[in-house]
């Protein structure tokens, strides 16, 4: 397959009303775009994708039953970006309401792995990957996921993928 081949396949599985990549019984939230948020084609400006998802993520770590303090200012792990990727798959618009929801694809040692859905009646419009690696707050290495955080991500995923 020819990495042509593989982006159409991608394109395939993404963007439709029925997409099944999308997750059963997940953290949901509706988002309205403003019209700051957008550039003179009257299209949400690409990078603020970033901006949404980052939002709802500290929503999802209220969802999971954190205190806002205790996750971004833990004294003992931080919990910083190490990779993020969007793929936008259709024009986002001001004064328009969309769903975003949230998948724990990959849990590992010191990390997770969480992927973003922005979605309308029309299909998904974007899909954001984020991949957040624990680290000490005092060394500034990378350290395990905190036995709780782990437990409560465990949970949030089997919810999703078992309705």
């Amino acid at each position: 397959m020819t990495s042509s081949d593989s982006d159409d396949a991608a394109n395939k599985s993404v963007g439709g009303p029925q997409s099944n990549r999308l997750p059963h019984n997940a953290f949901s939230k509706s988002v309205e775009i403003r019209f700051s948020e957008c550039d003179p084609a009257g299209i949400m400006f690409f990078g603020n994708i970033y901006h949404l998802a980052h939002d709802f993520y500290e929503d999802f770590v209220r969802h999971l039953g954190f205190e806002w303090r205790d996750w971004f200012e833990n004294k003992d792990w931080m919990v910083p970006l190490r990779h993020s990727s969007a793929e936008h798959l259709l024009p986002i618009r001001p004064g328009s309401s969309y769903q975003m929801q949230v998948m724990i694809e990959r849990i590992g040692e010191s990390s997770f792995t969480g992927r973003y859905w922005l979605t309308s009646t029309l299909g998904t419009h974007a899909e954001v990957v984020l991949v957040h690696t624990f680290v000490s707050a005092k060394s500034k290495e990378k350290t395990s996921i905190p036995p709780d955080v782990r437990r409560r991500l465990e949970a949030y995923q089997l919810k999703c993928l078992h309705p």
